[in-house]
């Protein structure tokens, strides 16, 4: 019956938010993790919380993931990490199904790429979202 069915059905893959400057390096990066999530993008020289929240709002499923590109300054990584927080104590607050989400912020530490190659960045994005989904 339909609810075996959905009992049975494989867990959907985590959504990622990725935020960075540039469109290339990012669409690298979900090529080499589209097995672990499903990835969405913005991009931009500058980081705007308005821009930001209105992609955390229209997405869906809504991103579960923020990765957080090493182009953007640690002030910048921080106030992203706070509205991303802050999205999800809202929407926690205003519907049920979305109750007990699992979420996670993750940072490319500025120099990542520079001092370990594509590879490094990869391996340490997957690592993360393992940790925090361990079944993808």
């Amino acid at each position: 019956d339909l609810f075996d069915a959905l009992q049975n059905a494989p867990m959907p893959l985590p959504t990622v938010l990725s935020v960075g400057r540039s469109r290339v390096v990012a669409q690298k990066v979900a090529g080499a993790i589209a097995p672990l999530a499903t990835v969405h993008g913005i991009y931009g020289v500058d980081f705007s919380e308005v821009t930001f929240l209105a992609a955390l709002r229209l997405i869906h499923p809504r991103p579960q993931v923020l990765l957080f590109g090493g182009g953007y300054s640690d002030d910048e990584a921080e106030r992203a990490e706070v509205v991303f927080k802050d999205f999800w104590t809202e929407m926690e607050a205003d519907a049920d199904e979305e109750n007990g989400r699992t979420t996670t912020f993750i940072r490319v530490k500025v120099g990542t790429l520079e001092g370990g190659g594509p590879g490094a960045v990869i391996a340490f994005i997957k690592d993360e979202i393992t940790k925090t989904f361990p079944t993808q």
